[in-house]
């Protein structure tokens, strides 16, 4: 609330997970994909409530005193693009082989 110019502020009572659920209930829409950053239980906590929301997550990991920055997510958002523009390229060679046959 500190600060807030919105009229419309909820306040969750409850551990820092109930926090999380309450986001990511409210902003994951069923088939969307969030990247995760996990370097433990927390990140763990939050691939399994976007399961249970019908969400999908992809886990970025990293070692329990590594961070994980915007810069790790972006770079492997980035490599993400590229393995599945190399899967597309070779489904149409595949397919191309198979026509041949």
């Amino acid at each position: 609330m500190f600060q807030t110019k919105s009229p419309y502020v909820l306040l969750v009572a409850g551990s820092g997970h109930a926090g999380i659920e309450a986001a990511i209930a409210n902003l994951l829409e069923p088939g969307e994909t969030i990247v995760v950053g996990n370097k433990g239980i927390w990140g763990q906590r939050v691939n399994d409530l976007s399961e249970r929301y019908r969400g999908q997550s992809e886990l970025v990991w990293t070692c329990a005193l590594g961070v994980v920055g915007t810069d790790v997510l972006l770079a492997y958002r980035v490599w993400q693009n590229r393995v599945s523009r190399l899967r597309s390229r070779l489904r149409q060679k595949l397919d191309a082989v198979m026509m041949k046959i």
